[in-house]
């Protein structure tokens, strides 16, 4: 009887927890606006995304995550979302 030979290889991995690796942005519904109006976030939101692809909690937006919105004279404006320290961009 042939007795077979067995091979072991090893190797190290680390196993860290999933941690918030970027966020998806959906802008609010309204995009046109006139002079004196106040910002609409209605429809916009931040989903987590994190590093193992699984989305986390959706937040809607709100007035103390944006900056850059502002009525009072004609012209696109450049909106700037905020959130755990991640920026994004919008016009």
């Amino acid at each position: 009887m042939k007795t077979t030979k067995k091979y072991e290889g090893y190797f190290k991995v680390t196993v860290g927890e999933d941690y918030i690796k970027d966020i998806k942005f959906v802008a609010p519904t309204k995009k046109e606006y006139r002079i004196g109006d106040t910002i609409d976030l209605a429809g916009g939101s931040i989903t987590e995304i994190y590093a193992s692809g699984k989305l986390g909690n959706k937040y809607e937006l709100t007035n103390s995550m944006i900056s850059g919105f502002n009525s009072t004279t004609p012209g696109t404006k450049q909106i700037t979302v905020t959130f755990n320290n991640k920026n994004t961009t919008t016009v």
